[in-house]
């Protein structure tokens, strides 16, 4: 049986998390959770880099693949994949992906925003189902200075077609753009509760090659008359 999706829910900057999981927990047995975007303790509009009502939602589905260890026992949540994409959209239980794995983006001058999306996968223990976790992305430069930081809390459910000690699948799609200061090298990585997730995508903005002058049209001048 599907899932119901949650209700809109209007946010005003300056909710606190607490509150906004007390509107936004589901049944446990539903299998959409909600993510709800921070950054820098703001509730923001990532696309529009500026505060105003915003509902993310990523789905939550069982990932076919049973845990070794008997049922109840913990397992931390883990990074399946992450990419950049030229699109990336989750919804009914799957993710939609195109344009997957970009590593190259230019730009025609800095500071820039990169014009992609993320996509993520993270497997979540049956033991650790009901709880709440904090999945952290962070994009830093050549130097490890974070440049982008977006944190999320999930609370992750068990659907009703799980299977006792069955990891579940946390599809998450989270829209850009991104604002990017400087051309260089950049690397995605995944922190779920904490600890550092591998491998991180790492990728280059690059300054565009600008057209140069172009040449007179020695054809079209005029020559005084003989």
């Amino acid at each position: 049986m599907g899932c119901t999706p949650a209700p809109a829910v209007h946010v005003e900057p300056g909710t606190t998390v607490e509150d906004l999981l007390d509107l936004l927990r589901r049944d446990s047995m539903c299998c959409e959770l909600s993510l709800i975007l921070i950054i820098k303790e703001e509730i923001i509009d990532v696309k529009g880099w500026h505060a105003k009502p915003l509902t993310v939602c990523a789905h939550g589905i069982p990932s076919g693949k049973p845990s070794s260890s008997p049922e109840g026992t913990t397992h931390e949540m883990r990074q399946e994949f992450l990419i950049l994409a030229e699109r990336a959209e989750a919804a009914n239980g799957k993710i939609f992906i195109h344009g997957g794995a970009v590593e190259r983006h230019f730009a025609a001058s800095f500071p820039t925003t990169l014009s992609a999306d993320i996509a993520a996968s993270m497997l979540v223990g049956w033991g650790e189902t009901n709880e709440t976790h904090v999945l952290e992305l962070r994009v830093s430069d050549e130097d490890e200075n974070p440049v982008i930081e977006i944190q999320a809390e999930m609370t992750p459910g068990r659907p009703a077609q799980a299977k006792p000690a069955q990891e579940l699948r946390q599809l998450i799609a989270i829209k850009g753009p991104f604002p990017i200061g400087k051309a260089g090298q950049y690397k995605l990585q995944a922190f779920a509760d904490g600890v550092a997730q591998e491998p991180p995508f790492r990728f280059w903005v690059e300054q565009a090659d600008q057209p140069g002058p172009v040449p007179p049209n020695r054809q079209s001048r005029r020559h005084p008359a003989g």
